[in-house]
């Protein structure tokens, strides 16, 4: 979804409207995802959105997509079909399904670019106060679990988003200024000083994930060089990185990236 508010759709992975959304889905849907972005590029272009929307079937089976998504995707749902809208659409079920949801989109356009906004603020003039940089994976599960309301109260809105936001910002544990967690400190690199190169598509030994989640948060690019210049307590020798356990042996500074790759 590029910032002009042109809304290309990029890929898709059908499911009877019955069935539950599940973990199988929502890898498949993913690699869907890691075949065609390569396509727009060597590196992600840095002024594309990237917004996953989903029929709701309330029944809480979403969390699989937010648990997949939910890092480097905004994930909202959009309202399923009910009725078919004209004649044609009556005789083709296909038709109705894909015609609702061009219409469902056209209208979450504005809404959706409203948090988006939001998500701008904090990983582009705010990168260096906002908790949603943090590497998820490096910090903790409190990072996923934050993300996840996030994305909750962005169901309700951009007033609620924002808020929540700002709460998760109050609870989260510091030293000093700068963030804590695992025995690390969290101290978000000067603008001068911002030397990460998150991957590109042909590094070896790296996912998609790596890739991805190196220049997007909740659907907004960021900037590629931003990292943290991590203090680490002693006992500290392993970090999760971000595909494969990192060793740093008796190191007590370190820099993760928002992707949680570690130099």
């Amino acid at each position: 979804m590029p910032n002009d508010e042109h809304v290309r759709l990029l890929t898709w992975l059908t499911l009877d409207r019955s069935t539950p959304y599940s973990d199988t889905y929502a890898i498949d849907l993913y690699n869907r995802l890691a075949d065609r972005l390569p396509k727009l590029g060597e590196r992600i272009p840095g002024d594309v959105n990237l917004v996953l929307m989903y029929f709701d079937k309330c029944d809480g089976s979403h969390r699989c997509l937010i648990e997949q998504f939910g890092v480097e995707a905004l994930v909202l749902p959009i309202a399923a079909p009910n009725t078919p809208s004209s004649p044609m659409d009556a005789r083709n079920p296909r038709n109705r399904v894909v015609n609702a949801m061009i219409r469902n989109l056209r209208r979450a356009i504005k809404p959706v670019r409203d948090l988006l906004n939001v998500v701008d603020r904090e990983v582009t003039s705010g990168d260096r106060k906002t908790w949603l940089l943090l590497p998820p994976k490096t910090f903790g599960d409190e990072i996923q679990n934050s993300l996840a309301r996030a994305h909750a109260a962005a169901r309700r809105g951009a007033s609620d988003f924002r808020e929540e936001l700002r709460r998760v910002y109050r609870s989260m544990p510091r030293s000093h200024k700068h963030y804590q967690s695992r025995g690390c400190v969290f101290r978000p690199a000067d603008r001068h000083a911002r030397h990460g190169v998150p991957p590109s598509w042909h590094d070896q030994g790296h996912r998609p994930s790596c890739v991805i989640r190196g220049r997007l948060r909740l659907g907004v690019p960021y900037d590629p060089g931003f990292h943290y210049d991590c203090d680490v307590s002693r006992g500290i020798s392993r970090f999760p990185g971000c595909h494969t356990p990192v060793t740093i042996r008796s190191r007590t500074y370190v820099n993760v990236a928002p992707n949680d790759h570690v130099r």
